[in-house]
């Protein structure tokens, strides 16, 4: 059943395609009354059914079967061929990592702030020394180089 999967998707397919016509459906007509698109559509109809998740596809088939009147023998069939022959859902998404993830950023933020703490406090230091020494520089003058230091800039 593996390798006839497609040519069975295709084969039904094309029983739905022929139904439709039957009908006197266009395959627009036809996405208009599913309200999908056209080329999910299309899709079906060549059996191309792998991009379409199959709970929806399982939906669409069901939907699509009973409005061109699908006998129930030939829709279970293929509902349960292409229940099958799908892979595996997605897995079972792993929140633990998520959660590593977090403690991870966590740690990246402490260090962060950490070293963001120590510029700023060297940076303060630097500041206060240089006012310091800036405000020191003035206050020593002896009366007389005062004196001499205003004799000289003025």
């Amino acid at each position: 059943m593996g390798e006839s999967n497609p040519e069975m998707k295709a084969m039904f397919g094309s029983r739905l395609a022929e139904l439709r016509q039957a009908a006197d459906l266009s395959v627009d007509n036809m996405a208009s009354k599913l309200r999908i698109r056209r080329a999910i559509v299309d899709d079906i109809e060549s059996g191309s059914i792998e991009m379409i998740p199959l709970v929806f596809l399982r939906g669409y088939v069901k939907s699509y079967a009973a409005i061109v009147q699908l006998p129930d023998e030939e829709l279970q069939g293929y509902l349960q061929m292409i229940g099958t022959s799908r892979p595996n859902p997605a897995l079972i998404k792993n929140y633990a990592l998520k959660e590593q993830q977090k403690k991870h950023g966590k740690h990246i933020l402490f260090w962060c702030l950490i070293i963001f703490s120590i510029i700023i406090v060297i940076t303060g230091a630097f500041l206060w020394q240089d006012y310091h020494d800036s405000q020191t520089s003035v206050t020593h003058y002896k009366p007389s180089q005062r004196i001499m230091q205003e004799l000289a800039d003025g």
